[in-house]
Formats: structure tokens, C-alpha cells, sequence
């Protein structure tokens, strides 16, 4: 196993908002906000009370166990009346620490639009947290770090990407790749394209970053030429083999929000999964812990979808081609 120690590493900093006015619409007249939630707000309407009050004490449970397991500490935004979908505070804005200890912040400007309001309580959060976070509002549609995945072994975002940005498509992507180009010059880490498959929207459904190096992924959560761009660019490079690296997760798992995950060391914390993933990722000498978030996952998140870091420290790659991947793997 790879070592856990909390005081080797900083402690992660997530935001994260409690789901007091949380819901699943059905948006009769604008469409489900993805495929994955039009059985969900049927489930929602039967009894939105109980549903939310399931909801809540799952979330309670959820932020303990990032307190206790992964030493988090959590950030609350405040919950707004009207904003239902809030809750996923993944999606709001992506944050890096520069190798200059600079913070910067891209702020998102979402494709459903529905959600733009929550962008303010990104920005009070993070003016506290860090004053001299630099804060940029984004020039094209790009939805924080739901879409766009640090990864710190490789030194690069693994950015989701859509060839038709806009509301009425929402349901096969997010975010405009005329977007990657911002964040490169904000942060000085290339942001890698990748175009996301219906029914999978944001990048985290479909693709996590495991600490240790190891990527999973569902191959039908991307399109054929950006599960290729994945695989030519993560492993020959850094001298990984695809075999050993790459976790490919089945349709079934990833409809189960099983690339939604949260790491530090060797713990992945997802949702409950297949017997056979499970195994998979002990085998890569993972320490998986499972969490219900059913209400969560039946608008279309998972447990990266509820948190958002703030402190994601940058790791450089060295003149001699050296990375994160080093560090990971003395843990």
C-alpha cells in the first residue's frame, strides 16, 4: 500500500454546500439537466421531503468521512433557496496553487445556465479563504473542476469537452474547448481535450486520477479519438503500462458514478460499486471506501461532484522529465 500519512502531504481543503434546498427538476420546458436525472426526478416528486431529508443525513455522513478518513478540512458554502442543484459544488470553479505559492481561480460560466447564480458563493468562498487568490471569470462555457481534472502525477488538467456547447445539449457536455486555452495561461499546466460521450456530461463521470498514477476510466464515456488522446498521453510517456495503469471501469459501474471519486494516499472514497472494481483497485494497492449518496447520484453526481479543493498545490515536471509520479510512488 501506499502510504496514508496525513502529515506528509497538504491537508485538502474542499468546499463543499449542504443540500437544505436541494432537488431533482424535471425543467419541462428546458430539458433534465443530464440523461441520468430524468429517472431521478420522477423518483424526487414522489416525496421531495423524505427524499431530501435522505439526502441531507447521506451528505452529513459523506463530510464525515472525508473529516475522518482523508483529514479534510470543509469549507461550507451557504446553501441559497432556488438553487437546486448547488449542492454539486464541484461544478462552480476550478482553484491552483502555483509552484510560487500564487493561488488562481476560474470562476465557470455554465452551459446550463440555470446554475450561473451559483458562481457568487464560489467567489466569496475563496476571497475568505485566500485573499490574494487571483479570480478570473471565465470567456467561454467551462464548468470548474466537474469538468476539468488535475492531475498531479502527469502535470496536466484532463479538461471535458463538447463539440456543441449550449443548454439544449447540455446532456452530452459542458464545456467549450475554446475554454482550455484560459485556463492554461492562468494555472502554466497544459489542459488536455477530451469530448465526452452521451450520457456522461463532465469529465469526473467518466475519467478519475488515482493517486499512485493509475487512471480510470469508462472507454464509452469518451469519444473514440479522445479515449485514444487518454491513452497515448498518460502512460508511454511516464513510462506506466497500459495493462497495469489503466482501470477500465464497465458501463454499469460508471452509471454508478465509480470514476466520481475522492483520493488522498491510498483511500479512493466512491460510491458503492462492483464487487470486481473493488478487487481491481486493491490489487493497484488502493484502499477503497464506499459511501450511499443514491439521492446525489439520481440527479447525476457523485462524491467529486459534491467537493471542490481549493489548495491543489501544482507539481511541476522537472527538466529531466521527472513528475508527480515520483512522489506518488514513495507516497
Amino acid at each position: 500500500m501506499m502510504s496514508s500519512d496525513h502529515d506528509s502531504v497538504d491537508v485538502p481543503v474542499y468546499l463543499m454546500c449542504p443540500p437544505e434546498h436541494y432537488a431533482i427538476d424535471a425543467h419541462a420546458t428546458a430539458g433534465p439537466a443530464n440523461d441520468m436525472s430524468v429517472e431521478g426526478a420522477r423518483v424526487y416528486a414522489n416525496d421531495p421531503a423524505a427524499f431530501r431529508e435522505r439526502a441531507v443525513r447521506k451528505w452529513e455522513r459523506f463530510r464525515a468521512v472525508l473529516e475522518r478518513e482523508l483529514g479534510a478540512r470543509i469549507i461550507e458554502l451557504p446553501a441559497s433557496e432556488g438553487l437546486s442543484d448547488q449542492v454539486f459544488a464541484a461544478d462552480g470553479s476550478i482553484s491552483l496553487t502555483r509552484p510560487d505559492g500564487s493561488s488562481v481561480a476560474l470562476l465557470s460560466r455554465f452551459t446550463y445556465e440555470e446554475r450561473q447564480a451559483e458562481v457568487a458563493s464560489h467567489a466569496e468562498a475563496l476571497r475568505a479563504y485566500d485573499p490574494s487568490c487571483e479570480l478570473h471569470e471565465a470567456t467561454f462555457n467551462i464548468e470548474g473542476c466537474g469538468d476539468n481534472v488535475y492531475d498531479p502525477c502527469r502535470d496536466v488538467f484532463w479538461s471535458g469537452c463538447t463539440r456543441e456547447p449550449k443548454r439544449s445539449e447540455a446532456g452530452c457536455g459542458r464545456s467549450d474547448a475554446r475554454a482550455h486555452a484560459q485556463l492554461e495561461e492562468l494555472t502554466g499546466a497544459e489542459a488536455v481535450g477530451l469530448e465526452v460521450r452521451r450520457p456522461f456530461f463532465h469529465l469526473d463521470t467518466a475519467v478519475a486520477i488515482l493517486p499512485g498514477g493509475h487512471v480510470m476510466c469508462c472507454p464509452d464515456g469518451l469519444s473514440d479519438d479522445a479515449f485514444m488522446a487518454l491513452r497515448t498521453r498518460a502512460f508511454a510517456p511516464f513510462g506506466l503500462t497500459e495493462d497495469e495503469h489503466l482501470i477500465r471501469v464497465s458501463r454499469a459501474d460508471a452509471e454508478r458514478y465509480a470514476c466520481n471519486v475522492v483520493t488522498r494516499g491510498d483511500r479512493v472514497v466512491l460510491p458503492n460499486v462492483s464487487d470486481a472494481l473493488l478487487d481491481r483497485l486493491r490489487a493497484s494497492g488502493y484502499d477503497p471506501i464506499t459511501v450511499d449518496l443514491e439521492e446525489f447520484i439520481l440527479s447525476g453526481g457523485g462524491p467529486h461532484c459534491l467537493t471542490n479543493r481549493v489548495n491543489e498545490r501544482r507539481v511541476v515536471a522537472s527538466a529531466s522529465g521527472g513528475t508527480g509520479l515520483r512522489r506518488a510512488a514513495r507516497g
